[in-house]
């Protein structure tokens, strides 16, 4: 992939943040996050606000029947 660029970076950042990344891309994302303080506050940002949904949302069961209509929602949606 060689050196990323700040579209590349902020294109891969939700995977970074969620740690899914291969170690070769993470090893890029941070070398880029390292000197673009852009990109840097964007992942804080999305780190951030990840752990704030986490912390509010977390531990509340979802409404009965909920994940099942998702689920129906998502079967039934044209590709």
């Amino acid at each position: 992939m060689g050196d990323m660029g700040c579209r590349e970076t902020k294109r891969e950042l939700e995977r970074y943040v969620d740690g899914e990344c291969l170690k070769e891309l993470t090893v890029e994302v941070e070398a880029h996050l390292a000197g673009c303080t852009d990109c840097h506050d964007h992942a804080e940002f999305k780190r951030h606000m990840k752990l704030l949904i986490a912390t509010k949302c977390g531990g509340e069961a979802l409404p009965e029947g909920l994940a099942e209509r998702i689920r129906e929602r998502i079967r039934s949606a044209n590709p």
